[in-house]
């Protein structure tokens, strides 16, 4: 891609810059919108979330029991943490307590351990995993539905087996049952 040096001025002052700054680069936008951008602060990603204290406040009850079990799974929960119902696995997960200090790269690596995908101000693509093989139903439970069904309804004989082992396989079976 060609790249061509563009001048702006920008509070009375003339800028010389890229026009296709990389990806990474905030300075288009800088220069568009004619102010600062937001900062992306480690402070400012947990602005609204709050600590422990403050994420549930009033409701002690709920607290206990969310610290407990985490406690008893080998995790001392700081205040100062930040708990992310969203990350956990079930109530009072270790992983969802996410520390003041770096909660971009904690919620990273709970989302690459958990295998999820996360879009935003953190960024983690799941890895593409091949589809579970199809499990074939086991041609003694096909007999053993079959023979069932015919004590009920002796009706069920007349059918063909075929057709028959095709109605339990779509009742019963994995789908598509004409590769089992």
């Amino acid at each position: 891609m060609k790249t061509k040096t563009i001048g702006k001025i920008v509070n009375g002052k003339y800028i010389s810059c890229d026009d296709s700054p990389p990806p990474e680069s905030r300075m288009k936008e800088v220069l568009n919108s004619r102010k600062m951008p937001a900062i992306r602060t480690d402070a400012q990603f947990l602005a609204n979330h709050g600590t422990l204290e403050k994420q549930f406040e009033g409701d002690e009850r709920q607290l206990k029991a969310v610290t407990d079990t985490a406690k008893e799974l080998g995790y001392k929960p700081n205040l100062n943490d930040t708990y992310i119902p969203t990350l956990a696995r079930f109530p009072g997960d270790p992983m969802a307590f996410v520390p003041a200090g770096s909660p971009k790269n904690h919620i990273k690596k709970v989302c690459e351990a958990t295998d999820r995908a996360c879009e935003g101000a953190v960024n983690v693509e799941r890895p593409k995993k091949a589809p579970p093989k199809t499990v074939r139903l086991g041609e003694d439970l096909v007999q053993e539905e079959a023979a069932m069904r015919i004590a009920e309804n002796p009706e069920e004989a007349l059918k063909s087996q075929n057709k028959l082992r095709n109605e339990i396989l779509d009742n019963h079976g994995a789908k598509p049952y004409d590769k089992q």
